[in-house]
């Protein structure tokens, strides 16, 4: 037999798509999140696209998810509120591992799903150093702080929280213990 030739197409001009043509996968991509699971070993996908909207108690109906490669998933909502539902209601866990959503991006950049937002509880600070300031500056080295919840009103205050976007490329820690200077 003879040897054949295939040609691959490697000398072919090349085929350029006009961004109208992915306008509509845009469009889609709009209400979507996309996500992947912080464990070392490989992780079953299939069994995650079912058992996440349990968790979220979504109806299946509304979402369809989807493996994209890499690892990483995506699940497509019908409504902008359920996506912020989910949003709202994480961090999420499979198999005992922390699952990274972050809303769609037409241009993700280098810190793409590498950060998880989380409520921090602060115990224990000394009513004349209880300030927002003072909560800020105890959380920062964990990641950007969006938000703090302290209401200076409160009878009886037990703890503060912060929900702070942690990155999980620095080490996490779940008990810290901090010192005022004075």
């Amino acid at each position: 037999r003879a040897p054949r030739h295939l040609a691959l197409g490697l000398a072919d001009p090349q085929i350029i798509v006009p961004e109208t043509a992915y306008a509509e996968a845009q469009q889609n991509n709009r209400r979507s999140l996309i996500g992947r699971v912080l464990s070392p070993r490989r992780v079953d996908l299939h069994g995650l696209l079912d058992r996440l909207p349990l968790d979220w108690h979504a109806d299946r109906s509304r979402l369809c998810g989807r493996i994209i490669g890499g690892g990483k998933f995506q699940f497509l909502f019908e409504t902008e509120r359920d996506l912020e539902m989910v949003l709202w209601s994480g961090p999420y866990t499979y198999e005992g591992w922390l699952v990274v959503l972050q809303r769609w991006e037409d241009e993700p950049g280098p810190d793409f799903l590498k950060s998880i937002p989380m409520w921090v509880k602060i115990r224990g600070i000394p009513v004349r150093y209880l300030s927002e300031g003072t909560v800020r500056e105890i959380v920062k080295g964990m990641g950007e702080v969006m938000e703090v919840e302290l209401d200076d009103k409160t009878f009886y205050v037990r703890f503060v929280r912060a929900s702070v976007d942690v990155s999980f490329e620095t080490r996490m820690w779940f008990m810290k213990v901090f010192r005022f200077e004075s």
